[in-house]
């Protein structure tokens, strides 16, 4: 068994009537180079990127498992704050700049579906990973709290 995991942002893009001309989306929608018209703009309502993309990063899973999915990991969605993700970046720093404490701050995930789950050459390299795909996100801007989410897919 394996797992892919996501991180993605949301953005409204909803016009309301009330919305100022100077904060209105325009979105459309091109297949081919062409105009989608199986797809009205109008009831468009978010964009959604996806930010990461990481493969049984175990310790990076368990860190949103024990922070944000509240211990149950059942493949849902789950909203992540920007305050979260923040937390989660300075922990990996942390241990990206002192390899000795990744098993207290970061642990591996000791679970049959991960394989190996060692402090090695691919931990950090997901570490660094992980440092490169958050420090891309908009973290400073509190603006809407659940504007990103996390999914692991078994």
């Amino acid at each position: 068994m394996s797992l892919a995991m996501y991180l993605r942002h949301r953005t409204l893009v909803k016009n309301w009537d009330f919305t100022p001309p100077e904060e209105r989306y325009e979105v459309t929608v091109r297949k081919g180079g062409a105009l989608d018209t199986n797809i009205d703009p109008a009831r468009v309502t978010y964009v959604v990127e996806n930010m990461g993309y990481w493969y049984n990063a175990d310790a990076i899973h368990g860190w949103f498992v024990d922070n944000v999915l509240d211990e149950m990991d059942w493949g849902q969605e789950a909203c992540v704050t920007r305050a979260q993700l923040r937390a989660l970046l300075s922990t990996v720093r942390e241990v990206l700049a002192d390899h000795s404490k990744a098993e207290v701050l970061l642990p591996t995930r000791d679970e049959y579906f991960f394989g190996v789950s060692e402090v090695d050459d691919f931990y950090f390299e997901e570490l660094e990973e992980t440092e490169r795909i958050l420090s891309s996100c908009d973290l400073e801007d509190e603006g809407d709290e659940y504007e990103y989410s996390y999914q692991g897919c078994w």
